[in-house]
């Protein structure tokens, strides 16, 4: 299932009544196969294994401005998860890539059916902090050797606005933790068993699904309060925690 590489700390009693929602993306111009959404049920299987009495759900969003994000949201309002963890592709991620702000900033690209985003409605960006335990998460893939790296900018694209959409809503609605990791796109061309060709390949499958359960063990570990969304046009210090 994984590479054996993880020790769940987290108590299972701490999982009890928990409700995670993992999420990845289909396929979009450029990308005919996205790992995230090919390693999901990977990921959910060896959640399910490790924490039995956590609810774990998932959710393959498609790489669209008007859909993806409304549909993370209405899976979000209608779990109500404890904690989200969204999983997206990128050609520069060298390893697991946790983002830390999300934006509603976006490129007028086209999306996986050819439409545009829609207009802004105010020319000063809206930033909001992603509320993983950034400090812990790094710390715990380190030990592990897994490549891990902080960024502060999800791009403008669509993982970007998924991010953006989750960390934007009200309380009561907003996750207690929630966040969006960036994978290696070139994920989609390992085979089942987690290998691949390139021996310069920065991971492989089965180290990708060990990654993501140690962020989920550091979160069900300690859930933090969640961050509040800054106002129109204020920018938030970049923090590591």
């Amino acid at each position: 299932m994984t590479g054996g590489r993880v020790s769940m700390r987290a108590a299972r009693s701490n999982s009890a009544d928990m409700k995670l929602l993992l999420t990845g993306f289909g396929p979009f111009p450029g990308v005919p196969v996205n790992a995230s959404g090919l390693l999901l049920a990977r990921i959910a299987r060896a959640a399910r294994a490790a924490w039995p009495q956590l609810s774990t759900h998932t959710a393959t969003l498609p790489t669209e401005w008007r859909r993806g994000p409304a549909r993370s949201e209405s899976a979000i309002r209608r779990l109500k998860p404890d904690v989200v963890l969204h999983f997206g592709v990128s050609a520069r991620a060298r390893g697991l890539v946790l983002e830390r702000i999300g934006t509603s900033a976006c490129l007028v690209l086209p999306d996986a059916v050819g439409a545009l985003p829609a207009p802004a409605t105010s020319s000063a960006p809206v930033r909001c902090r992603a509320s993983l335990p950034f400090d812990a998460i790094v710390a715990r893939l380190r030990a592990l050797h897994l490549p891990v790296a902080l960024s502060d900018d999800a791009g403008s694209y669509l993982c970007n606005a998924v991010l953006y959409r989750t960390l934007a809503l009200p309380d009561g609605l907003r996750p207690r933790v929630a966040g969006f990791i960036h994978i290696p796109a070139s994920l989609a061309g390992f085979g089942t068993d987690g290998r691949g060709a390139d021996p310069a390949a920065p991971m492989t499958q089965a180290e990708a699904v060990d990654g993501a359960l140690a962020i989920i063990d550091v979160c069900l570990a300690g859930l933090p309060a969640p961050r509040a969304c800054s106002g129109p046009g204020a920018l938030l210090a970049a923090s590591s925690s």
